[in-house]
């Protein structure tokens, strides 16, 4: 049902006074010259690799070129198919089955005039699958308006080895038809004649420079015209005779819809194509309106953070979207999931706390957040060095933590928090389950020099209070006892000068650690 209320194209005028139905009178007798369609000159240009459907008008016809049931064709050039390629009765680009990702699925083409023509022929090559050494044949069906319809007659032919150029690559032909019954729409495929041999029949053609005799008479310009201009392409505008079926085709851009076909401002079709007798010149309007997408946004749990933007909101087609994701305190992003359920790898869309997409349908869009098991690093002594790692974490996911030892200590070992070493590298990784609490522990070193007055010079950080200097006989004595001098503050250490008694000792720092 057409709404009132909505926007209607700008009316453009009927083109030509009122009882001229066409631009030519029926009862012309002028003979028109040979068009041809050969991919190259006609318009609208024809790029590589384009597929099909497409339109080619040339001198005032309008071909539409269509793939049949199951069939792919494409727009390519010898050096488009592969290296090596010779198809003499070919130039420059011309009708190949497949497109640039298949291969071999063009074995029905069906093209549709906007005139009555009375000839056509065209250069062919058919795709030879071997063990196949017999030509495979071409055949065309020629039909005056419907397909559903009789064909007012039908040809084929087979290509030969050599026939046109002498070294192609395929059997090339060249197929003629010609008829007294005009007619504006074709089928050319290729029949299976016979059961395939091992390997299969040839299924597959190329065709290049169609060339039409139009069958004369009046003819009717048929227009169209997107609304807005931008929204959209029309195919199938052209000169059509009198009496034969015209179909326009609206293809709109991203980011719109159709919405009608208009007519000197007045709804007329809301089909998409529509087709219809031509009759008299006609100029078409295609409303084609801004698509917009309805996307919702949100945050899991609602106390876990926040998005920006969030809520519900209309995006037009073809926007780009970006959201932030803001953790609350004690809480981490998980991810970003689309639809409802848990977050999982089939819905999960973006981990990080931007994320940016395009919507081509309805979405809704959910930040999810955890709360987070914090990890509390401290270093014992503070001096000691520094330790990396600590943190608000994903309870479950790995962790890694590392100690940088300060100039004079060497890191002693990790240990939690009722004393108990849990680790003694430096760098090491586990499963964070939920909060803890690592002493990164670190231990002074010594440094033995030789004073001028004979004495031995040993000397440790000076930020070490609660250490003392222990000497013994051995290494392995059972018992280590103080020494007696007490330690002077030199620069940033702390120095005990010892003297020799003629026998060995040992030293070592000593205030529980090892």
């Amino acid at each position: 049902m057409h709404d009132a209320n909505e926007s209607k194209p700008p009316r453009r005028p009927r083109s030509g006074p009122v009882g001229f139905l066409c631009a030519l009178l029926a009862a012309s007798t002028a003979v028109a010259a040979p068009v041809t369609f050969d991919f190259d000159s006609g318009l609208p240009l024809l790029q590589v690799y384009a597929t099909l459907p497409v339109d080619q008008t040339s001198g005032g016809v309008t071909a539409h070129f269509q793939p049949g049931e199951a069939s792919v064709f494409s727009v390519q050039d010898t050096a488009s198919l592969f290296s090596g390629l010779v198809l003499s009765p070919f130039s420059g680009k011309f009708l190949v089955p497949g497109d640039a990702n298949t291969n071999g699925v063009g074995g029905l083409l069906e093209i549709r005039f906007s005139q009555l023509v009375s000839s056509i022929e065209f250069p062919f090559a058919t795709i030879q699958v071997p063990p196949i050494e017999t030509e495979t044949p071409i055949t065309l069906d020629a039909y005056s308006g419907s397909l559903s319809l009789p064909p007012v007659g039908v040809t084929n032919v087979a290509g030969i080895y050599g026939g046109l150029g002498g070294h192609d690559t395929w059997p090339t032909g060249l197929l003629r038809f010609r008829s007294p019954t005009p007619f504006n729409r074709v089928r050319i495929y290729i029949p299976t004649l016979q059961a395939p041999p091992p390997g299969g029949q040839a299924t597959d053609f190329l065709i290049d420079s169609v060339t039409v005799d139009p069958a004369g008479g009046a003819t009717c310009s048929i227009a169209g015209a997107p609304s807005p201009a931008g929204g959209g392409e029309i195919i199938g505008e052209g000169g059509y005779s009198v009496g034969v079926d015209a179909t326009l085709l609206a293809q709109p851009h991203l980011g719109y819809v159709f919405k009608g076909w208009y007519e000197n401002g007045n709804l007329i079709a809301t089909n998409n194509p529509y087709s219809f007798v031509a009759r008299e010149d006609r100029v078409l309007t295609a409303l084609l309106a801004p698509v917009s997408y309805l996307l919702k946004v949100g945050s899991s749990p609602a106390a876990g953070g926040s998005v920006t933007p969030s809520g519900v909101m209309s995006v037009p087609a073809g926007s780009r979207v970006k959201l932030n994701a803001s953790p609350a305190p004690g809480f981490l992003l998980v991810g970003w999931r689309q639809g409802a359920g848990l977050l999982s790898a089939t819905n999960r869309v973006g981990s990080a706390p931007t994320l940016q997409f395009t919507p081509d349908a309805n979405l809704t869009v959910i930040a999810e957040f955890a709360r987070g098991a914090s990890l509390t690093l401290s270093a014992n002594p503070p001096e000691g060095g520094e330790l990396d790692g600590g943190g608000l974490y994903l309870p479950g996911a790995p962790v890694t933590v590392s100690a940088r030892p300060s100039p004079g200590f060497r890191f002693a070992g990790w240990s939690d928090a009722t004393g108990t070493l849990t680790a003694a590298s430096d760098t090491f990784t586990w499963s964070l389950s939920g909060a803890a609490s690592l002493v990164g522990r670190f231990a002074p070193m010594l440094t033995l020099s030789q004073e001028a007055s004979q004495g031995l010079s040993v000397t440790w950080p000076r930020a070490t209070p609660d250490y003392v200097l222990l000497e013994a006989a051995t290494p392995d004595a059972p018992q280590w006892v103080p020494v007696q001098a007490s330690p002077s503050l030199v620069g940033g250490a702390r120095q005990v000068i010892v003297f020799p008694d003629g026998g060995a000792r040992y030293f070592r720092l000593g205030n529980g650690t090892p």
